[in-house]
């Protein structure tokens, strides 16, 4: 997943941060994989979810097993 969506973060120039992870915490309660970005407003997170290098790495990350949390908020 990693090699899939980090090279996004240097590939769309409107978005401001993004960052990925691997969790190195083994407890019951974690996660793998965490994918960290910050966009300057709704509008570029929705050019972001349906640009053709995000369909690209959803298509690839489908190819692996795994249960995914999305979560978008404001601050």
């Amino acid at each position: 997943m990693e090699e899939i969506f980090s090279p996004l973060g240097n590939k769309l120039n409107y978005i401001v941060e993004f960052r990925t992870g691997i969790n190195f915490n083994d407890t019951s309660h974690s996660w793998d994989f965490a994918i960290d970005s910050v966009f300057r407003n709704k509008e570029d997170l929705e050019r972001y979810q349906i640009s053709k290098e995000h369909q690209q790495a959803i298509k690839k990350g489908s190819e692996i097993n795994k249960t995914k949390a999305v979560i978008d908020y404001e601050f």
